[in-house]
């Protein structure tokens, strides 16, 4: 089983699933974040890399954890 994740979302509930992630055994690899401003920063030594981009991104075999609290944000 593959035990790297990617979150996307940055912002405390992303720093809450982190820390989650972490506590049942996964290595977390990225946060995606659509706020170009918080690109190339790093939230407990992990790197925020930019927008999430479904066209360009291959899914398969690959963990991620949606940490959007805003619903109609994360319905988009």
């Amino acid at each position: 089983m593959n035990k790297e994740i990617s979150i996307i979302g940055s912002g405390t509930y992303g720093e809450v699933l982190y820390e989650l992630a972490t506590q049942l055994g996964y290595h977390v690899v990225a946060f995606y974040d659509d706020d170009k401003t918080k690109l190339g920063e790093e939230i407990n030594s992990i790197p925020v890399i930019g927008e999430i981009d479904f066209e360009k991104i291959d899914f398969k075999d690959k963990n991620f954890v949606v940490a959007i609290g805003d619903n109609d944000t994360r319905v988009k």
